[in-house]
């Protein structure tokens, strides 16, 4: 955490997101730790950033069949 709280305070985190089975991708505006409130920057709009979105569209369109490039997923 002491090297996200420096790359924060440098400006070197240019967005941050948790991915998992029921939230695909989710984006994170900010994290709290020892009574400090890292802000993360969360793209133009505020909800997600570029590389966010484009993790979220890419799983989303393999998820539902939209994009076949995935060689362990197929259609039922």
């Amino acid at each position: 955490m002491r090297e996200v709280q420096a790359a924060v305070k440098e400006g070197r985190v240019i967005e941050v997101f948790g991915a998992g089975t029921a939230a695909v991708v989710a984006p994170v505006n900010g994290i709290g730790y020892m009574d400090q409130n890292l802000e993360i920057p969360c793209g133009p709009d505020g909800k997600a950033g570029a590389l966010t979105r484009r993790l979220f569209d890419s799983l989303s369109d393999i998820h539902y069949g939209r994009s076949h490039e995935a060689n362990w997923s197929m259609i039922v």
